[in-house]
C-alpha cells in the first residue's frame, strides 16, 4: 500500500466533503460548487463576496497579450474607448489611460451590485417563471377545451369565428418559444456570473466581456421580462365569452411568493458613524448608504462606517424635515438644498444639477422619495399659512422635474397632511407619509385610505418609515422607542423591535430589497444596526439553525443549605392576590426614598439624594449621615456591613462599629463612574453598574472578595451594547444579573437580564409590550420573581424569572390610598417587601407571599365571611 504524503492536503468544503473550488471572503470559508449556490441564495449570506479559490491564494494572473500586437501584453485601459491597450496602441495616447489592474478593480466593484441582484433575485425569479410557464401550458389544454365548449353552446353563430381563431392561436408554440428564450437568458446570466467569479486570472477578458454583455441592461430587465400574449380574437362576441376565463395576476412581484416573516428579528451587524446622529438613511447599494442628521449628509460604507463624501449645501432650517434625501434605482441622489430646491447628484459624485426650483413662499419641501416603481419623485411640502396654520401636501414630479399630481385633500375636501417628515411608497403604489402624530396613507391616485395613530391606547410619535417586499409598513415610534409593523391596510401586526440592543432610540429606517435586511438608525449613539426578519420559503437551501452552546452557569452550582437566603422552601409559597400591609411609617430626615437595603427583619438602610439612614421597622433612626448618594448606591455583605458609593466615586465598606470605613475599590477614571452596586449572597462577588460618560453607555463589572475585577458585561452575543444608564442592580436565585436601565429617554427604560456569565437573556420594557416604561427600584424574591417599580404607572410589576409579566402588586396603606412606589427592599428571612415612596418619605412593609396551606385557609375564611354577609 502506498504511503500518503502528509504534506499534501486537499482543501474540502466546510459544509461537506467535496473539493473546494470557491472561497467566501466575507466568512472565510471554502465552498464546493453546490454549497456555493446555497451560500449565495441564503439571505444570511446573499451579499457575501464569492471568488474562486485561485484568487484567494493570490495566484498570478494569466499574461494576456494584445490581439493586434501579439508580443505586447496589455498595460493600460482606455477610459474613452473602454478597451485595454498595449504600449504599441498609439491611437489611444491622447485619451485618458488608466492602469489595467486599477480599471479591473474599479469595474469589479461597479458590477458587484448587478451580480448580487442576479444571484439573489433574478435567477430565482426566472426559474420560478420558467416552471410557471410549463404549468400554464398544462392548464391551457384543460381551460381551452372548456372555453371552447362554452362558446359553442352559448352562440352557434360564433362557430366560424371561433374555429378561425382557434386555428390562429398557437398558444403551445408561443409558450414553448418563450421557454426557449427564458432558458437562453438564464444561461447568459449564469455565464455572466461565471465570468465575474473567474475574473481573477483573466482581468482583461473580464473588462472586454463587460462591454459586450451590457450588464446594466441585465440589471434593468430583472423585473420587466414578463409573458406577453398577443390577442388574436378580435370579435366582440368572442371576447365576451372568453372574458369568463379566470386570468392569473401577473402584476404581483414573484418574489413575494417565496418570502415570509421570521419568528424572530436577528441582528446581522452594525456600524458606527463619526458624530452623525442618523436621522435618515438612503440606500445606494448593500455596502453604501447616504446618512444624515439635522445638518450633515454623508455617503458612508456600511462595513466600516467611513465617510466617503459630504454634501455641504444643506439648509439649516430642515431640522423639522428629516427625510430630505432619497436615491433612485440607478443610484442618483436627490436632496433638498439650502434654497429649498431639489438637487440631483450623479452616481459618480461629480455632476450636480438643480431638478426642481422652489417658488412657493408658504409651502417648502420637507421630505422626498424617488419611486422604485415609476421613477417619479414624491415631495412632501409643509409650511405655516397665516390664515389656516400648519398645512402640507404631497406633490408628484416626473423624471424631468415637472409636477404631475398634487395630493392634499380627502374626498370631503379636508386637509390630510399638516407637516410631512418622511415619505415612501408601498408595492401597491400607496403613498405613505410620516407626520408628527400619525401615519397617513393614500393610494396612487391620491385618495385617502387610512391614518394610523398608534396601537391600542398608545399615541404614536412617528419617525422614519419604510416598506418591505411583503408590503408591510415599518415605522419608528419615538414615544415608545420601538419599531412597529403594519400591514398594507394599516392593521397593527407586531412590534418588530422593542428597545433593541445597542440602539436605544430608533429614529430612521431603510429597507434593502436585495438582501431583505432592515437598517435602523439611532439619533443618540451614532450607530446603524442591520437586522434580518424575512426569510425565503423555497427549498434551495436549508436554513441554518442557531444552537447556542451555554457554558456552566451559576444556577448549576449546588449551594449548601446554609447559603440559601430563604428559610422557607420555595415550593411552599404562593403569591397572594391581595398583599397584606404589615406596617407603615414615615422617615424623618429624608425628603423621599430612592433606595432600600434590608439588613435584618427590623433594620434597613434607606436613602435619598443627600442622606443615608439606618432605621428600624418603626421608623426610628439608628444611624444618620450626610451623603451624596446614587439611587442604587448601597448594599450589604454577609457580615451585614454597609457597602456604598461615596461622593468621589469610590466604593466604601462601613464596618459594624459605624465608625471605621475602608476603601474597597478606588475610582481611577472620573469619566467612568459607578452608579449602582449589589453584593451577591451566592458568590460573595460585588456587582457594580457603571456609566461611561465618553460613549454614554453602561456596563456591569464583577469584583471578587479581594476587590479584583473578574468580569465585564456590556454587550450581547451580537456585539451590541446592553446598557445605557444602569441605576439599580440585583441578582436572582438562578444567578441571573438583573439591571434597571434608564435609557437615553426617560420613557425607554428596561429591565435587562443576563446570565451570570454575561449572556443576554431578555429585556423587559413594560406591559403590554411596546408601552411606555419608567423602571426604578428592583429586587428578586425566593421564588425567583423579579419585582420592579414603574414610576409612570405608580405600580409594582411582578415578573417571572424569564421576563413574563405576572401581575401588579397593590400598594394600598392602612389609610386606603395608593402610595407611589419608587424603591424596593426584600427581607430574605420573613419574605416581606419594603416599599419606599418618591413623593414623600413614606415606607410600607407588605406580605405578598404566603405558605400554600395558610393561603387556602385564608381564602376559605374570606369566602365564608362573604357568604354570611350576603345572607344577612
Amino acid at each position: 500500500m502506498c504511503a500518503v504524503n502528509p504534506q499534501c492536503r486537499v482543501h474540502q468544503c466546510y459544509k461537506c466533503s467535496e473539493d473546494t473550488e470557491y472561497y467566501c471572503e466575507s466568512c472565510s470559508y471554502g465552498l464546493c460548487p453546490s454549497c456555493k449556490e446555497n451560500h449565495v441564495y441564503d439571505l444570511n449570506t446573499v451579499d457575501h463576496q464569492i471568488v474562486t479559490y485561485l484568487r484567494k491564494v493570490n495566484c498570478y494572473p494569466i499574461v494576456e497579450t494584445c490581439v493586434r500586437h501579439h508580443n505586447a501584453p496589455y498595460e493600460r485601459y482606455c477610459q474613452l474607448c473602454k478597451l485595454p491597450v498595449c504600449c504599441h496602441c498609439t491611437e489611444h495616447r491622447k485619451h485618458t489611460l488608466q492602469d489595467v489592474r486599477t480599471a479591473y478593480e474599479a469595474t469589479l466593484h461597479q458590477v458587484r451590485k448587478v451580480v448580487d441582484i442576479i444571484r439573489s433575485e433574478t435567477l430565482i425569479n426566472r426559474c420560478f417563471r420558467l416552471n410557471q410557464m410549463k404549468d400554464r401550458i398544462k392548464e391551457w389544454h384543460t381551460s381551452s377545451s372548456f372555453a371552447h365548449l362554452d362558446m359553442l353552446t352559448r352562440a352557434s353563430k360564433l362557430n366560424n369565428t371561433i374555429n378561425r381563431a382557434l386555428k390562429k392561436v398557437d398558444y403551445k408554440h408561443s409558450c414553448s418559444r418563450q421557454i426557449i428564450l427564458m432558458i437562453r437568458h438564464l444561461a447568459r446570466l449564469e455565464n455572466y456570473e461565471h465570468i465575474y467569479e473567474r475574473s481573477a486570472t483573466t482581468p482583461v477578458q473580464f473588462l472586454l466581456s463587460i462591454k459586450k454583455t451590457k450588464c446594466h441592461r441585465l440589471y434593468l430587465e430583472r423585473h420587466t421580462n414578463q409573458i406577453v400574449l398577443t390577442e388574436l380574437i378580435r370579435k366582440e362576441d368572442a371576447i365576451n365569452c372568453i372574458n369568463k376565463i379566470k386570468k392569473t395576476d401577473t402584476g404581483k412581484r414573484y418574489e413575494e411568493k417565496f418570502l415570509k416573516l421570521m419568528s424572530f428579528t436577528k441582528l446581522q451587524r452594525s456600524f458606527s458613524l463619526a458624530q452623525v446622529k442618523c436621522c435618515h438613511i438612503s440606500l445606494v447599494t448593500s455596502d453604501l448608504v447616504w446618512v444624515s442628521d439635522n445638518y450633515d449628509l454623508f455617503l458612508s460604507n456600511t462595513s466600516t462606517g467611513n465617510m466617503l463624501y459630504r454634501i455641504d449645501d444643506l439648509n439649516s432650517e430642515l431640522f423639522w424635515g428629516y427625510g430630505f434625501h432619497t436615491v433612485s434605482s440607478d443610484g442618483n441622489l436627490f436632496y433638498i438644498n439650502m434654497d429649498f430646491s431639489i438637487n440631483k447628484l450623479s452616481t459618480d459624485l461629480k455632476t450636480k444639477t438643480q431638478l426642481i426650483e422652489n417658488t412657493d413662499t408658504i409651502l417648502k419641501p420637507s421630505c422626498v422619495y424617488c419611486s422604485q416603481l415609476t421613477g417619479d419623485l414624491l415631495v412632501g411640502n409643509a409650511g405655516i399659512n397665516p390664515l389656516t396654520g400648519m398645512e402640507g401636501n404631497v406633490t408628484r414630479y416626473n423624471e424631468i422635474g415637472q409636477p404631475i399630481q398634487i395630493i392634499q385633500h380627502d374626498n370631503k375636501g379636508k386637509d390630510i397632511f399638516t407637516q410631512p417628515l418622511y415619505i415612501t411608497e408601498n408595492n401597491n403604489g400607496d403613498v405613505v407619509v410620516s407626520e408628527h402624530s400619525a401615519i397617513v396613507v393614500t393610494d396612487r391616485e391620491g385618495r385617502h385610505r387610512f391614518s394610523y395613530t398608534g396601537h391600542l391606547s398608545e399615541t404614536i410619535w412617528p419617525g422614519g418609515i419604510c416598506t418591505d417586499a411583503l408590503s408591510h409598513i415599518l415605522v419608528c415610534d419615538k414615544n415608545t422607542n420601538t419599531v412597529q409593523m403594519l400591514d398594507r391596510d394599516g392593521q397593527f401586526l407586531s412590534y418588530l423591535l422593542i428597545r433593541p440592543s445597542g440602539i436605544f432610540s430608533p429614529v430612521s429606517l431603510c429597507y434593502d430589497a436585495t438582501t431583505h435586511r432592515l437598517l435602523v438608525g439611532s439619533s443618540l449613539n451614532y450607530k446603524v444596526c442591520i437586522y434580518r426578519y424575512i426569510t425565503r420559503t423555497i427549498g434551495l437551501f436549508d436554513e441554518n439553525k442557531l444552537f447556542v452552546q451555554k457554558k456552566q452557569s451559576l444556577k448549576d452550582v449546588h449551594l449548601k443549605e446554609s447559603e440559601k437566603p430563604s428559610q422557607l422552601a420555595s415550593s411552599q409559597l404562593l403569591l397572594m392576590s391581595n398583599p397584606e400591609l404589615i406596617q407603615s411609617f414615615t422617615m424623618r430626615g429624608l425628603a423621599f426614598c430612592n433606595h432600600i437595603t434590608c439588613v435584618t427583619s427590623n433594620l434597613a438602610w434607606i436613602s435619598d439624594e443627600n442622606h443615608l439612614i439606618l432605621t428600624n421597622n418603626a421608623g426610628h433612626t439608628i444611624y444618620w449621615d450626610y451623603l451624596r448618594n446614587r439611587e442604587g448606591g448601597h448594599t450589604i455583605n454577609s457580615n451585614n456591613e454597609l457597602i456604598y458609593i461615596d461622593e468621589k466615586n469610590n466604593i466604601i465598606v462601613l464596618l459594624n462599629d459605624m465608625e471605621t470605613s475602608i476603601t474597597f475599590i478606588e475610582s481611577t477614571d472620573f469619566l467612568v463612574i459607578p452608579t449602582c452596586i449589589y453584593w451577591s449572597p451566592y458568590t460573595g462577588d460585588l456587582l457594580v453598574g457603571m456609566l461611561d460618560c465618553n460613549t454614554q453607555t453602561g456596563h456591569v463589572i464583577r469584583y471578587n472578595q479581594m476587590g479584583k475585577e473578574t468580569q465585564i458585561i456590556h454587550r450581547d452575543n451580537t456585539g451590541e451594547e446592553l446598557y445605557c444608564r444602569p441605576r439599580y442592580i440585583t441578582e436572582n436565585n438562578n444567578g441571573d444579573i438583573v439591571v434597571c436601565d434608564y435609557g437615553f429617554d426617560d420613557n425607554c427604560g428596561a429591565v435587562v437580564v443576563t446570565e451570570g456569565e454575561g449572556m443576554h437573556r431578555f429585556s423587559y420594557t413594560g406591559h403590554p409590550s411596546g408601552s411606555e416604561f419608567q423602571p426604578r427600584g428592583i429586587c428578586t424574591d425566593v421564588l425567583s420573581h423579579i419585582l420592579v417599580c414603574d414610576d409612570l404607572t405608580n405600580t409594582i410589576q411582578i415578573l417571572s424569572k424569564d421576563g413574563q409579566f405576572l401581575s401588579n402588586l397593590r400598594t394600598r396603606t392602612s389609610l386606603r390610598y395608593e402610595i407611589s412606589p419608587y424603591c424596593l427592599g426584600y427581607d430574605v428571612k420573613t419574605n416581606f417587601l419594603w416599599v419606599g415612596s418618591h413623593d414623600e418619605s413614606h415606607v410600607c412593609v407588605y406580605r405578598y407571599l404566603m405558605p400554600q396551606k395558610n393561603l387556602i385557609e385564608r381564602n376559605l375564611s374570606s369566602d365564608k365571611s362573604f357568604s354570611t354577609y350576603s345572607q344577612s
